[in-house]
């Protein structure tokens, strides 16, 4: 078990696939050890550090900067998906004020990063799109941010 990433209230953890490296005994590896170093000082009777499995990433993809990453999740709070499901935290795409073409590319290429495409087959759309916008193929309603006047 190798800790990747961790920020604010979340670490991110890589775990073998091995059999006997499930969640719960990871979860319980990591009580253990975070509780002895931050022992229960108040008393209380449950210990005021417990850490949750939230979600299984496939794949993980993290920035280089502040809270950015993401990946393919395959499991999340308790149930197995069926297909992984895209999540991403911390990247404009998130925002309402960007262009929809800034959030058109931006979730393809973050795609292709977590769906381990090559960095030729990226660098090509990128190419791709930069070429549209400079012809003139991309109406202005893709290229315009939105926003409300008042």
């Amino acid at each position: 078990m190798k800790v990747v990433y961790g920020h604010t209230d979340s670490i991110y953890v890589k775990i073998g696939t091995e059999k006997g490296s499930r969640s719960d005994s990871v979860r319980n590896i990591l009580n253990d050890h975070v509780r002895s170093k931050f022992p229960n000082i108040l008393g209380l009777k449950e210990h005021p550090i417990n850490i949750e499995f939230e979600k299984f990433y496939k794949t993980l993809g993290v920035g280089i900067t502040k809270n950015r990453n993401a990946g393919l999740i395959s499991w999340k709070d308790g149930e197995h998906l069926m297909e992984p499901e895209f999540v991403m935290t911390g990247f404009t795409a998130k925002r309402m004020s960007i262009t929809p073409l800034e959030k058109e590319v931006q979730l393809k290429i973050l795609r292709m990063w977590v769906e381990k495409e090559p960095k030729e087959k990226i660098d090509k759309y990128c190419n791709g799109m930069w070429n549209k916008v400079a012809k003139g193929d991309v109406g202005l309603d893709q290229i315009c941010k939105r926003s409300r006047y008042r």
